[in-house]
C-alpha cells in the first residue's frame, strides 16, 4: 500500500473519529422546543389545578362567609334589640341551620378526578404536508421567468420584468428600481460581500439593498447563465443547455475565475440541471433527463462533485433548503413537493393544485417558505410550506386569495378562539367580593376571543360564513348551538344588567351584537321552514338585543360631542353598524334616532384634516367612518351625500397617510390594530365609492386606495399571533362579504 493511500485511509479515519465527537455531543434545539413545551404543561396543570380550587372551594368559602356575616348581623341585632320573639330565633336558627349544611358538605367535599392522559401524538416530528394557508402573500406581476431571493430581512424579486422590488416582511414593498436587463432567471444574497447576486442570461449583477444600485460583475458572458449560488467564499454558476456546466468564481477577490465543471462529470448531454443550492459543502442538484422523461435530485460534494446520494423525483425542479440540512423539491409544472431528509430520503410529498405553475421556492427565517407562483408571493404559515391562487374578482373589487379558501381560513380563526377562555382582558367592574369570578361565569355566551366584543363578533363571523357559505355551515352550527343557549343569553342578560354596568363595551361591543342578532334574523328567516334551531337563537338572543337598544338610545341624546378616536370609543362606526340593524328590523323609532344624531354630529363637517390620521393604535379611521355613516344616512338623497362629500374631503389630493401602514410587530396587540385600520378602511372606501357617480373625479382614487388597503390588511393577517388573530378575522370576512355595502347583499360561493 502506498504512502497515498495509507495517508486517505488515515484522513477517512479522522473524518470517523470527527463525525462519532460530533455525535455524542449533539444538542438538538427541539430539546429546548422540548423543554418549553413541558414548562408550558406544567404551567397549564398548575392554572387549571388553581382554578378548580377557586371554583369549587374558595368562592363557596366567600359565599358562605358573606352569609356568616349576615347572620351574624342578624344575630346581633337581635340582642340590640331584645328581640325574644320566637318566630324570629327560629327564622335565624334555621338559615343557620342551613349554612351549616353547605359547610358540612364543602367540608366533605369529594372529587371525581380523571387521570390525565398523555397522547402520544402529542409531540412528533414536524409534517410540511398536508399543505395550510398561506398567512401572506402579495399579488405582483412577474415577468415570463423569475425568481425571489432574500436575505432574512428582505425579499427581492421583479414585477412584470422592469422593476426590481424589495419587500420586508410584511409584504410591502419598501423600495423598488427600474430594471432593463434579460430576465432573471436566479437571485440570491452573498453574505461575504453583503450585496443580492441576480444571474441573467448573459450578466451576473450585484445589488446593494441600501442604496439599490446596480453593478455589472466582471464575468464573463460568452456562455448564457441558468442558476447560482454562493457558499460563504464561492459563487457557483449553472449554464442554460444540455450538458449543464457549472462554474466557480472567488467571492473574495473580484471573482476570479476557479474551478470549471463540464458533462459528463455535471450530467449527461440529454440532461439539464434546474437548480443548484449550496449547505454546509454540499451542492444540492435537481437534474432532468429529457429522453426519459425523469428527473433525480442529487446531492454532490463541492470539493469533486462526487455524488452524496440521488432520490428520483418528479418534473423540472427548484429546490431549497429547509431545517438546517433537509431539503424541499419543487415540481415546476405538475405543483408537486418533495420533502427530502438530509440522507436523500423521500419523507413526504404532496401536491398543491391550485396553481397553473410554480416558479421558485426559498426558505425565510426559521419557519417559513417563500413561494413565487405565476401570480402571487406566498410565504407559508410557520412549520409548514403552502401556495394559494389569487385572482381579480371584479364584483368584489380587490385582490383576494380563492374566496371559498378565504371564508375557510378566517371561519377556522373564530372556531379556534370563540371558546377559548385565556388569555383574557376582562372589562369589568367589581362591586364586591362576589364579582370576582372566572369570565365563563361572568359572560357564558361571550367568554373567549381575548375580550367581550371580539367574542361577540367572532359569532358574528361564525352566523355569517355559516349562512352564506354551505360547506362552512356544520361547523359554523356546531360551534354557535354551544354558545347560543338559552340559559347562556339569559346569563348575558344578567351580567349587563349588573350594578355599575350602564357603559359596558359601549358603543362598539354593543354595536356587534346588534350585528350578530341581523345576522341570525336573517339566517332565521332564510331557514325558518327547515330548522327550528336558527330561530330559536334568534328568539334567545332577543331580550339582550332589547337591553342593548335601549342602552344605545338613552346614551345617544346625552352624547354632546361625537367621539372621533380609532378605537373603541368611536362614534361613527358604531351608528353605521347599528343603524344598518335598525333598518333590518324595521325599528322606525331608533333608525330616526342614529339619524338624527348623526346629522347633528356630522352634517356640518368640512374640509377633515385626514392629514392628522392614523394614530399609531388606530383600528378605525375617524374620517373615512364618518363619511361612511353619512352615505348610509343620506342614502335617499345621493346628490345630498355628494355635495356633503364633497365639502368634507380637503381641497387637495388625499394625503399620503391614507397609504396602508406599516406594522412594526405583528405580536404587539395594539400595533397590530393598524392591520384592522386596512380593512376598514378598505370596506369604507368601497361603500363610498359605491354611492359616487361613475365620472366622479374622486372614484378611481378611492377605488385605488381600497384596493391597496385590502391587499395590506388581508395579508397582515396571522394566525400563528392570537395578538391580531382572534379578531382580524371579523374584519376580514366584512371586507370579503362587503357586509356593510349592501347590508342584505350575500356573496355566496
Amino acid at each position: 500500500m502506498t504512502s497515498s493511500n495509507n495517508e486517505n485511509l488515515r484522513h477517512l479515519a479522522d473524518t470517523v473519529d470527527q463525525l462519532a465527537v460530533r455525535l455524542s455531543s449533539i444538542q438538538p434545539s427541539c430539546l429546548e422546543q422540548l423543554e418549553q413545551w413541558r414548562e408550558a404543561a406544567y404551567r397549564s396543570i398548575d392554572q387549571y389545578c388553581e382554578r378548580k380550587r377557586h371554583e369549587l372551594i374558595e368562592m363557596k368559602q366567600v359565599h358562605y362567609r358573606q352569609e356568616l356575616n349576615q347572620l351574624q348581623q342578624k344575630v346581633n341585632q337581635l340582642i340590640a334589640n331584645h328581640d325574644d320573639r320566637q318566630d324570629h330565633y327560629d327564622s335565624v336558627n334555621h338559615d343557620i341551620q342551613l349554612v351549616e349544611v353547605k359547610i358540612n358538605e364543602l367540608e366533605h367535599l369529594r372529587l371525581k378526578v380523571h387521570p390525565l392522559s398523555i397522547d402520544e401524538h402529542l409531540i412528533t416530528r414536524r409534517h410540511l404536508f398536508p399543505l395550510t394557508h398561506p398567512y401572506r402573500m402579495i399579488h405582483l406581476k412577474t415577468s415570463l421567468e423569475s425568481a425571489v431571493g432574500t436575505n432574512d430581512k428582505h425579499l427581492l424579486v421583479d414585477r412584470e420584468g422592469k422593476h426590481l422590488c424589495l419587500l420586508d416582511r410584511n409584504l410591502v414593498i419598501v423600495n423598488e428600481i427600474s430594471f432593463t436587463h434579460d430576465g432573471i432567471h436566479s437571485v440570491f444574497w452573498a453574505s461575504t460581500i453583503g450585496q443580492f447576486i441576480i444571474v441573467t442570461c448573459k450578466n451576473i449583477l450585484l445589488l446593494d439593498e441600501k442604496t439599490m444600485t446596480l453593478e455589472k460583475c466582471p464575468i464573463s458572458s460568452k456562455v448564457d447563465w441558468w442558476r447560482g449560488t454562493c457558499s460563504e467564499d464561492t459563487l457557483f454558476l449553472l449554464t442554460i443547455e444540455w450538458g449543464s456546466s457549472i462554474y466557480e468564481f472567488n467571492l473574495g477577490s473580484s471573482f476570479k475565475a476557479g474551478k470549471e465543471w463540464h458533462s459528463p462529470v455535471t450530467c449527461k448531454k440529454n440532461e439539464v440541471m434546474g437548480d443548484i443550492k449550496y449547505n454546509s459543502g454540499f451542492l444540492a442538484i435537481p437534474i432532468f433527463n429529457r429522453h426519459r422523461d425523469e428527473s433525480r435530485f442529487e446531492l454532490r460534494s463541492v470539493i469533486n462533485l462526487d455524488c452524496i446520494w440521488s432520490i428520483r423525483v418528479h418534473g423540472r425542479c427548484r429546490c431549497c433548503q429547509i431545517d438546517v440540512d433537509q431539503w424541499l423539491v419543487m415540481d415546476h409544472d405538475d405543483c408537486r413537493f418533495f420533502h427530502i431528509s438530509a440522507d436523500g430520503k423521500l419523507l413526504e410529498a404532496g401536491k398543491y393544485d391550485q396553481h397553473e405553475q410554480l416558479e421558485d421556492i426559498i426558505p425565510w427565517g426559521k419557519d417559513s417558505i417563500v413561494v413565487l407562483t405565476k401570480k402571487i408571493n406566498v410565504i407559508s404559515s410557520p412549520s409548514t410550506t403552502v401556495m394559494a391562487t389569487t385572482e381579480e374578482n371584479d364584483n368584489n373589487r380587490h385582490m383576494t386569495t380563492n374566496l371559498s379558501s378565504l371564508r375557510r381560513r378566517f371561519a377556522s380563526l373564530a372556531l379556534s378562539c370563540i371558546h377559548r377562555e385565556y388569555p383574557n382582558k376582562i372589562a369589568h367592574i367589581l362591586t364586591s367580593d362576589a364579582d370576582v369570578q372566572a369570565p365563563h361565569h361572568l359572560t357564558p355566551a361571550f367568554f373567549g376571543c381575548f375580550d367581550w366584543h371580539s367574542a361577540v363578533h367572532g359569532h358574528w363571523l361564525l352566523a355569517r360564513l355559516g349562512r352564506i357559505d354551505k360547506n362552512l355551515t356544520y361547523e359554523c352550527r356546531q360551534a354557535l348551538r354551544q354558545s347560543l343557549t338559552k340559559e347562556n343569553l339569559e346569563g348575558e342578560v344578567t351580567y349587563l344588567s349588573g350594578e355599575q354596568r350602564q357603559t359596558f363595551e359601549r358603543p362598539y361591543g354593543l354595536a356587534w351584537l346588534l350585528q350578530l342578532v341581523m345576522e341570525l334574523d336573517e339566517w332565521a328567516e332564510e331557514e325558518k321552514e327547515s330548522s327550528e334551531e336558527i330561530l330559536q337563537w334568534r328568539e334567545n338572543i332577543r331580550s339582550l338585543e332589547l337591553i342593548v337598544v335601549n342602552r344605545l338610545s338613552s346614551w345617544l341624546p346625552k352624547l354632546s360631542h361625537p367621539v372621533r378616536s380609532g378605537e373603541h370609543s368611536q362614534t361613527a362606526f358604531a351608528l353605521g353598524l347599528s343603524l344598518d340593524y335598525a333598518r333590518h328590523v324595521n325599528n322606525s323609532i331608533f333608525e330616526q334616532l342614529i339619524e338624527q344624531h348623526s346629522l347633528r354630529f356630522f352634517s356640518s363637517d368640512k374640509l377633515y384634516p385626514f392629514i392628522y390620521e392614523p394614530s399609531g393604535e388606530d383600528f378605525l379611521s375617524a374620517g373615512l367612518a364618518e363619511a361612511d355613516l353619512m352615505r348610509r344616512v343620506m342614502y335617499k338623497n345621493n346628490q345630498e351625500f355628494l355635495q356633503w362629500f364633497n365639502e368634507f374631503l380637503p381641497r387637495t389630493n388625499l394625503p399620503s397617510s391614507l397609504e396602508p401602514p406599516s406594522i412594526a410587530d405583528p405580536t404587539d396587540p395594539k400595533l397590530i390594530h393598524l392591520a384592522g385600520l386596512c380593512l376598514s378602511r378598505a370596506w369604507m372606501l368601497e361603500g363610498i365609492v359605491e354611492s359616487l357617480p361613475e365620472n366622479s373625479e374622486q372614484r378611481n382614487q378611492l377605488y385605488e386606495l381600497s384596493k391597496r388597503n385590502a391587499q395590506a390588511g388581508l395579508t397582515a393577517i396571522d394566525e400563528s399571533h392570537y395578538e391580531g388573530g382572534h379578531w382580524l378575522g371579523t374584519f376580514a370576512v366584512y371586507l370579503i362579504t362587503r357586509r356593510g355595502i349592501h347590508p342584505n347583499e350575500i356573496n355566496k360561493p
